[in-house]
């Protein structure tokens, strides 16, 4: 985390940006890489509620990813859970074929 802190530090010197850092149970918040001119109240909410939810996700995500260490000798609960992470690995992998087509079509 200090080097997330010391990051945020640098590019508030470096640049015209606001990077604003919250720990709340234990997670880390950061949010607002936009321009401060473009900035208002409710841009910042919105941001601000994104990383939230990052932040849910990711525990969320590594409790799930803790949970099938865990069980790795439960054959039931390990195709339950590759059940349901087939379809959202499925849609990840879509996303990132989008997002690799957009960015070679920018460059």
């Amino acid at each position: 985390m200090k080097k997330l802190f010391e990051e945020a530090e640098a590019l508030n010197e470096a640049t015209n940006f606001i990077y604003e850092i919250e720990i709340e149970d234990d997670l880390l918040t950061a949010f607002s890489l936009m321009p401060l001119e473009l900035n208002n109240n409710e841009d910042l909410k919105i941001i601000k509620t994104n990383f939230q939810k990052y932040a849910l996700y990711k525990k969320k995500f590594d409790t799930a990813l803790e949970l099938y260490k865990q069980e790795m000798d439960n054959d039931n609960f390990v195709n339950n859970f590759g059940a349901m992470m087939a379809s959202l690995l499925k849609e990840i992998e879509e996303y990132e074929k989008v997002l690799k087509a957009h960015k070679q079509q920018a460059t």
